[in-house]
C-alpha cells in the first residue's frame, strides 16, 4: 500500500469509528408531570426499568402504571412541586397507561380529577427496541 492509500484507509477508519460513536443510545425512561399533562421519555424495555419522574407542576402529583387490562403494577406517593423520584418496575411487552390520580378541591368548592382533566398518556414495551 501506497503512503497516500494508507493515509486514506486510516482516515476512512477514523471516519467510520466517528459515525458509531455517534449513533444514540437509548435513553433512561423519565416520566415528567406537569398540571393535567404527562410526557413519557426514553426508552421503556422489556424487564426491570429505573423510571425517574420529575413533578415540574405547581401542585403535588402521582404516578400509577397500569397495564392494558386496567390492572395497577405500581403507584408513587405524591410527588411534590419541583421534586423528583426514582422507582424501579418490571414490565413485560404491551401497552401501559401513565396516569395521575389526585383529586383536589378548589377553593370555591370544585372537585378536579387529575385524571378527568387529561393526566394520562401510554408508553409501549416492544421486544424489538
Amino acid at each position: 500500500m501506497t503512503g497516500r492509500m494508507t493515509s486514506w484507509f486510516i482516515l476512512s477508519l477514523l471516519l467510520l469509528g466517528a459515525c458509531r460513536a455517534a449513533t444514540p443510545t437509548q435513553e433512561a425512561p423519565t416520566v415528567e408531570l406537569t398540571e393535567f399533562s404527562i410526557m413519557a421519555l426514553g426508552t421503556f424495555d422489556p424487564g426491570p426499568n429505573e423510571i425517574t419522574v420529575h413533578n415540574e407542576g405547581e401542585f403535588g402529583h402521582t404516578l400509577v402504571i397500569a397495564d392494558n387490562e386496567g390492572t395497577v403494577l405500581d403507584v408513587t406517593g405524591v410527588i411534590a412541586p419541583g421534586e423528583s423520584s426514582v422507582y424501579s418496575i418490571d414490565l413485560k411487552p404491551g401497552i401501559y397507561e401513565l396516569s395521575c390520580r389526585i383529586v383536589i378541591q378548589t377553593g370555591e368548592g370544585r372537585l378536579v380529577d387529575h385524571y378527568q382533566e387529561g393526566m394520562l398518556t401510554a408508553v409501549e414495551v416492544d421486544t424489538s427496541s
